[in-house]
């Protein structure tokens, strides 16, 4: 009866498509979009490559070295940086601070060497001064001694050369003296011993002049 109602080429057609599926378009529409969105987009990817900037990784031997030029700073003594006192680029002068450099350093007994140095330096320092102030002391007051001396000496000399004028004017009358009495003795007026007195009083007149005269030497060769 079934038979009846179907031609027998549907029959063989329903017949075949049980055994082997339906039949179905080779690409559908999403699959054909999808398929030109790959092809478009590794294109792009292309062209990107061919004419794009990148960034890659490569590995090199040496060192870095600034267009300005580099500036080696070395300290006394090993430490710990604390503080910076100038910035990457800044212009610096000498003399100015640069780092803060802590250097501290203990013993066994817990004592910082440098602080224990410092103070021998400051006692070592006080010793010093103290010695320059004694010795200034002592310059002082040598001359002052000096200069007292010197003024003494000056005084004697002043005084020494008023003693030699008068005593070369006292010579000078000692002498009018012994003239004169010469004169007298040779007409009779006079006795010789009175003109041997004149002529003692004359000599030691010349005598004392000659002991002015050394001593004025000797204080000219000792304060000149």
């Amino acid at each position: 009866m079934a038979n009846s109602l179907f031609r027998r080429e549907v029959l063989e057609f329903a017949r075949q498509d049980r055994e082997f599926g339906q039949v179905a378009g080779l690409l559908t529409p999403s699959l054909t979009a999808l398929s030109w969105f790959l092809v478009t987009a590794v294109g792009a990817m292309l062209v990107f490559i061919c004419i794009a900037d990148y960034t890659r990784k490569e590995t090199v031997r040496g060192y870095l070295v600034p267009t300005m030029g580099t500036a080696q700073v070395f300290v006394p003594q090993q430490g710990a940086v604390t503080a910076i006192h100038v910035g990457e680029g800044q212009t610096v002068a000498q003399g100015d601070v640069l780092l803060t450099i802590d250097t501290a350093q203990l013993t066994g007994d817990g004592i910082d060497v440098n602080e224990a140095r410092l103070r021998g330096l400051s006692t070592q320092k006080l010793l010093l001064r103290n010695q320059i102030d004694a010795e200034e002391r002592s310059m002082r007051t040598e001359k002052d001694r000096l200069t007292a001396a010197i003024t003494s000496g000056e005084a004697e000399l002043t005084q020494l050369s008023s003693q030699i004028k008068l005593q070369e004017e006292q010579i000078q009358l000692a002498q009018n003296l012994v003239d004169s009495a010469t004169k007298m003795r040779t007409s009779g007026y006079l006795s010789a011993p009175e003109l041997y007195k004149r002529q003692e009083s004359l000599l030691a007149s010349k005598q004392a002049l000659s002991g002015f005269t050394l001593q004025e030497l000797k204080h000219i060769s000792v304060y000149s």
